[in-house]
């Protein structure tokens, strides 16, 4: 027999960061953008959430979430895995930068693309009960 639960499933983010990061102004974005960003991924992905029963991991191949992951851990191979803790704690930092931490403290890339790849990786994770997020150089 075939155990489909162990076969990778994809499907497509209901929100395109793309179209996130068109929403957002300023680098970094304000907390008030950021927070409107976050109901903006939330209403797109709750809906989703049956289709992610029995997943673990979430992969996107996305350019800006690449460079800002790799930033952060040093990290240059093509595929990086972070687990949910770490994608939070960059949240922080991104957070921390929209409240005024200055760039020269931090110097995670904080503009629309990445800010918006970040923002839906985390909520995907949160709100879809992912453990790890692999970011693929697309």
């Amino acid at each position: 027999t075939h155990d489909l639960a162990q076969e990778p499933v994809e499907h497509a983010l209901p929100l395109s960061a793309p179209a996130l990061a068109a929403t957002l102004r300023g680098t970094p974005p304000s907390p008030l953008a950021l927070e409107q960003a976050i109901e903006q991924i939330e209403d797109a992905i709750m809906p989703a959430r049956a289709l992610t029963t029995g997943a673990t991991r979430l992969v996107l191949a996305d350019a800006a979430l690449h460079a800002l992951v790799a930033s952060a851990s040093d990290a240059r191979a093509d595929e990086i895995t972070l687990g949910r803790d770490a994608v939070e704690r960059l949240f922080e930092r991104l957070a921390a930068r929209a409240q005024g931490r200055p760039a020269t403290q931090d110097a995670l890339p904080t503009g629309p693309a990445s800010s918006a790849a970040l923002l839906l990786a985390r909520e995907a994770l949160h709100h879809w009960g992912l453990q790890t997020l692999t970011v693929r150089r697309s």
